[in-house]
């Protein structure tokens, strides 16, 4: 028997499975989950976690947009996450000429497909 164990403790091990060193209750921890999904023709999308993460736990999202618009800006937001799902929204802007004159405008369909990757905070 070692020092450890005449004291009656011993260290705890994250790994462990059964015996002294076990975390009890230690809480599920979830990997990093990523997606590519497309926005409806609103460029909307609510994504549903494949996973879980604990209740209370709000992950850290990051979105991009995949498109070969020659000089369009993508603006993202996320409209709701939680601990089981995540919404965003995105708009495009692109130039149109007017005149003549190119101005920025908002497109009338901001379909595309995004690339979400979601982690634990």
């Amino acid at each position: 028997m070692n020092a450890a164990n005449r004291s009656g403790h011993c260290n705890a091990d994250w790994q462990a499975n059964a015996g002294p060193s076990q975390i009890l209750n230690r809480p599920n921890v979830c990997e990093i989950q990523r997606t590519r999904a497309q926005t409806n023709t609103s460029g909307a999308l609510t994504w549903t976690f494949p996973i879980a993460y604990g209740a209370g736990v709000i992950p850290n999202v990051q979105i991009s947009v995949e498109d070969g618009t020659a000089g369009a800006i993508w603006n993202q937001q996320i409209t709701a996450v939680s601990n089981t799902s995540v919404t965003v929204q995105i708009t495009k802007t692109t130039s149109v000429s007017v005149l003549g004159i190119n101005v920025l405008g908002v497109a009338a369909s901001p379909q595309a497909y995004v690339h979400l990757t979601v982690t634990p905070p």
